[in-house]
């Protein structure tokens, strides 16, 4: 059992709100069998921004203290994020962003107007893009890996605990991380092999008969939008939240397009569009022209998500130390 001794200190979360006069607005599945819409993919690069990146493999090893440590991701020897753990990242946003349905977490609000899709002929916007069972998605990323060499280091944390009962859909806020005092061994802490501030992974979206307003969606739950310094072209305008640790505010990235291919469905070979890059003066027109369709998008939900995560006095807050 738990106890607790003086405040308790401001928990690093916030909610979105799920109305329940507001179900979701299913549609049929759109079909695999046929090249319809927006096929292609976009690269990206995950940027590692404050504090540090920890994506767990489920091993545990020890380092040349003794001190047993839960080991980053690796495929072949090489550090990855695997794009299973991005698409659930991502998942998480445009779920709340479109009022989709309640697939993981939240159990309490898993039934009624939100309950997870069971249809394949009346499906919400995310499980139509991401797909649910019997149904594969239109949306996936590939295993990101490192750009260049990259040192990763030990970071000690306060132990993590189950999510309690919740009001609504829960996010982690962007708190400065607060490494404890020291590095030795001790009850309710553990070590976490993790990458730090400036690393960065490459990685890639494929996406296959997709709407105009599905990428969107896609690109506003990626954190992208019109740049201010530079109008015209789109950039990171706020941190997404990616692996483990997120209690003890880790995992805060930025996402970055690189470059966008598109299948052209009027020519003579249908993936010319995949074998050459659209030029940077034409993509980002492109990327802005989806950003600009909202006709997906749960507009009071994505305010309240906005607000929830730009917050300038929440980011340059110290994350809390203690257990809650």
């Amino acid at each position: 059992m738990r106890t607790r001794t003086g405040p308790s200190e401001p928990k690093p979360f916030f909610f979105v709100p799920i109305d329940s006069k507001r179900p979701p607005r299913r549609e049929r599945a759109i079909e695999h069998d046929r090249f319809q819409g927006l096929t292609g993919a976009l690269q990206l690069y995950i940027r590692v921004e404050p504090g540090y990146l920890y994506v767990g493999s489920g091993r545990i090893e020890l380092d040349e203290h003794n001190r047993a440590y839960y080991a980053f991701a690796r495929c072949n020897g090489k550090l990855v994020i695997p794009g299973t753990s991005i698409k659930g990242a991502v998942r998480s946003i445009v779920e709340a962003i479109s009022n989709s349905c309640v697939v993981q977490g939240e159990r309490d609000q898993r039934s009624g107007s939100h309950s997870a899709c069971q249809d394949l002929h009346s499906l919400c916007p995310a499980c139509r893009l991401f797909g649910t069972t019997g149904y594969a998605g239109r949306a996936c990323f590939s295993d990101a890996y490192p750009v260049g060499k990259v040192e990763t280091k030990i970071v000690k944390i306060a132990d993590l605990w189950p999510p309690r009962r919740t009001d609504g859909r829960k996010f982690y806020q962007f708190k400065r991380f607060v490494p404890p005092e020291d590095d030795k061994p001790e009850k309710n802490h553990r070590f976490l092999e993790s990458v730090p501030k400036g690393t960065t992974f490459a990685t890639s979206l494929s996406f296959a008969n997709l709407l105009p307003a599905e990428m969107g969606l896609i690109l506003r739950a990626l954190g992208l939008g019109e740049s201010r310094k530079q109008p015209g072209t789109v950039a990171p305008m706020r941190y997404t939240k990616l692996g483990g640790g997120k209690p003890r505010c880790l995992g805060s990235v930025y996402f970055a397009p690189a470059g966008l291919r598109l299948v052209s469905l009027g020519g003579d070979n249908l993936f010319q569009g995949l074998s050459m890059a659209m030029p940077g003066e034409q993509w980002q027109p492109q990327l802005l022209a989806w950003l600009k369709n909202n006709s997906l998008l749960d507009k009071e939900a994505y305010d309240r998500f906005i607000a929830g995560c730009s917050n300038r006095e929440v980011c340059q807050a110290p994350c809390p130390t203690g257990v809650y």
